[in-house]
C-alpha cells in the first residue's frame, strides 16, 4: 500500500498543482495580482525571508544538527527555493486574497528560476572549500574498512 502511496504522488502531486494555478488563472484579474505586487515593502519582506534568511536558517541547523552529508546537500539545495506548491490553497484555507497568493507565488517561482543558478554554484564552491579547510581526509567507500579514515571538524564534509 505505501508503494502505491509513494508512486502516485508524482502524478498527483502535478495535477493538484496545475489545477490550483488553472483555478488561480480562471478566477483572479491581473489587476488584483499586480495590486500586490506594487506594495514595495511587502515584496522586498517577502523576497529577504525567502532568499536570505531561510537559506541561513538552514545552514544554521546543519551546524548543530548531525546530518548524513547526503541529506546536508538535500536541505541546502531545498532552502534555495523559494515558495511551495500549495502555497495558493494555503492562502484559500486561511481565508487571505487568492490574488495576494498567486502574487507571492508568481514572484517566488520567477526569482527562483533566476536565484538558484546564481546561488548554487557559489554555495557549492563555499562548501568544498569548507570540506578542505576543515577536513583532513575523505572516506574512500572502496577503501578496506582498515585503510579508511577521516577526521570530521565541519557539519559539511562527507563522512
Amino acid at each position: 500500500m505505501f508503494e502505491f502511496l509513494r508512486s502516485s504522488v508524482q502524478y498527483i502531486a502535478p495535477i493538484f498543482v496545475i489545477a490550483t494555478m488553472l483555478n488561480v488563472g480562471l478566477t483572479q484579474k491581473p489587476s488584483d495580482i499586480a495590486r500586490h505586487l506594487k506594495n514595495l515593502p511587502f515584496v522586498i519582506k517577502m523576497l529577504v525571508a525567502n532568499f536570505i534568511l531561510a537559506p541561513l536558517v538552514m545552514v544554521a541547523v546543519l551546524y548543530v544538527a548531525p546530518f548524513d552529508p547526503a541529506l546536508k546537500a538535500g536541505l541546502l539545495i531545498f532552502s534555495l527555493g523559494a515558495g511551495a506548491p500549495f502555497l495558493i490553497k494555503l492562502t484559500q484555507t486561511a481565508a487571505h486574497e487568492v490574488a495576494l497568493g498567486a502574487a507571492v507565488m508568481m514572484l517566488l517561482m520567477v526569482v527562483t528560476v533566476v536565484y538558484v543558478p546564481l546561488v548554487l554554484p557559489l554555495l557549492l564552491v563555499w562548501h568544498q572549500r569548507e570540506c578542505n579547510s576543515n577536513c583532513q581526509g575523505i572516506v574512500d567507500s572502496n577503501a578496506p574498512a582498515d585503510r579508511r579514515w577521516h577526521v570530521d571538524r565541519s557539519p559539511f564534509c562527507p563522512a
